[in-house]
């Protein structure tokens, strides 16, 4: 079991994540490795539109430069590009299906 400042951890995975947090705390940009329970420093984005709404409106050009952002508590509202104004429940449903 991985021990660091005194805590015995369940898992490398709980233990990596852990350090991933706190990193972010401290200023690190970091993220969670979607794919693998690891934490990954950001790399250099492309510059591919496949474009993503945050929680709070801001559209990303990728889920890279959405990652680069994440660090701040942000969160994916939705697939796409963000709506201008207030969307309508049947209009957010169409960008969550594509």
């Amino acid at each position: 079991m991985p021990v660091s400042n005194f805590q015995i951890y369940s898992s490398l995975c709980e233990f990596e994540y852990v350090q991933c947090l706190e990193g972010r705390m401290k200023g690190r940009y970091l993220s969670i490795n979607m794919s693998s329970p690891k934490c990954e420093c950001l790399h250099k984005c492309n510059q591919t539109w496949n474009p993503i709404c945050d929680t709070s409106g801001h559209t990303h050009s990728n889920l890279c430069m959405f990652m680069n952002f994440k660090c701040k508590n942000m969160q994916i509202d939705y697939m796409g590009t963000c709506c201008e104004s207030s969307c309508s429940p049947d209009k957010l449903l169409c960008y969550q299906v594509i």
